[in-house]
């Protein structure tokens, strides 16, 4: 059994069809969360995502783990989910922008690898070239970036870890 983990920072439940929300907006989760494992009630530790995502990997609270906000870092000692996985034999593979400093990266064999940024960044510079209108969407880049790694490993057990922050900000609201 492979493991994937999905976060979206930001994301109102209430939005979701699988929650019930009229409109279809969020298909592709719907459908995985009928597929997998949906929580219909989770309530983060903290509201910062520093703590909140430790939290979700170490199951530990922000006091124990000592990452009470940004700034603070994990101590390496302590037993994570991707650790625990890699202990187990599954390829562990994380991509997180912003989070890598406060030591979640400890336990994954691949955590948001630069050398796959400076590619990434190549082929959209490509892109834009063709195409001048083309904004880069970073929802479909980690999506790409979790679909290759998908593809790699599809004879191997494997965790993935996918954090999208997309909702987050900037928040542009309507005239």
């Amino acid at each position: 059994m492979n493991v994937l983990l999905i976060v979206v920072d930001a994301l109102r439940a209430d939005h979701l069809g699988i929650s019930g929300y009229p409109r279809a907006t969020t298909p592709n989760i719907d459908e995985l969360g009928l597929e997998g494992t949906y929580f219909r009630t989770a309530i983060p530790t903290m509201a910062n995502t520093d703590p909140s995502i430790v939290s979700i990997l170490s199951g530990l609270y922000p006091h124990s783990s000592g990452v009470r906000d940004i700034g603070y870092k994990l101590d390496p000692s302590i037993t994570t989910l991707q650790k625990i996985l890699h202990i187990n034999v599954y390829k562990t593979i994380g991509h997180d922008i912003e989070m890598q400093e406060c030591g979640i990266h400890l336990g994954f064999d691949v955590f948001n690898p630069l050398s796959w940024r400076i590619k990434n960044k190549i082929k959209r510079a490509i892109r834009k070239t063709f195409d001048w209108k083309y904004n880069v969407n970073p929802a479909e880049t980690l999506t790409n970036f979790g679909i290759n790694h998908i593809n790699e490993l599809k004879n191997e057990k494997f965790f993935l870890y996918l954090h999208y922050i997309g909702p987050h900000w900037p928040y542009h609201s309507p005239q």
